[in-house]
């Protein structure tokens, strides 16, 4: 909550844990975008592994459905 009672541009209350920690120095600002950076690749990575399968089948069964209907001209 004291996130939200302060100003957002103020560098007390950070959202991220390692942020104050990293942006101490040039170095560390670095370290802090490669592993932010990693961080969302690792993730969008995980998604796409978890759920590309799903959307793959299911376009795949739309566009079937909707050539048999073409073909067939039971619209």
């Amino acid at each position: 909550m004291q996130y939200f009672k302060s100003n957002v541009r103020s560098t007390k209350f950070s959202l991220h844990p390692y942020k104050q920690l990293f942006s101490s120095s040039r170095l560390g600002e670095a370290a802090y975008m490669f592993y932010y950076t990693h961080k969302i690749y690792f993730v969008k990575y995980n998604f796409i592994k978890y759920h590309f399968f799903m959307f793959y089948f299911s376009t795949f069964h739309l566009l079937i459905f909707y050539l048999s209907a073409k073909i067939s001209k039971r619209y």
